[in-house]
């Protein structure tokens, strides 16, 4: 389990990175879930735009400085929020499509696809939490800040 540890950072940076590009070259499905919630259009577009970027930014922050606790936990928050936002939609009776991650598709219905990138993103916060404790009472990897 300890050869593990390395690779939290690196696939959580891979996952970041794949969901972000997908956003960018097709964002449709993300606007058209938040304006079917309620935003308008131009307000849809700039918050997956920055998400889109936030996304991207944090993915390369977790490859180049893994061990960087503030990058830990900036991501940390940003994936409690999409399971908040993923949850929330699983509660609704017919919720639009998430439109993240390619999901789309993988279930009959948009419920599920939801519920299953909530808890997806729910583990990956309890590795990502795991992974936090492991740099923090590690003294060689404590020691600095950054690589």
């Amino acid at each position: 389990m300890a050869k593990l540890i390395p690779l939290v950072p690196l696939l959580t940076g891979l996952l970041l990175a794949y969901a972000g590009f997908l956003k960018m070259v097709h964002p449709a499905d993300s606007v058209l879930s938040l304006e079917s919630l309620g935003s308008p259009r131009l307000v849809a577009e700039l918050l997956i735009g920055t998400i889109c970027a936030v996304e991207l930014y944090l993915a390369f922050c977790l490859w180049l400085h893994p061990k960087d606790r503030a990058n830990i936990m900036v991501t940390m928050c940003v994936f409690f929020l999409f399971t908040t936002y993923l949850t929330y939609l699983g509660t609704l009776a017919d919720p639009p499509s998430c439109g993240c991650m390619g999901l789309t598709g993988v279930f009959e219905s948009n419920k599920k696809n939801a519920l299953v990138g909530a808890a997806r993103n729910a583990i990956l916060l309890l590795f990502l939490h795991w992974y936090l404790q492991r740099i923090i009472s590690d003294p060689i990897q404590g020691n600095s800040h950054r690589d």
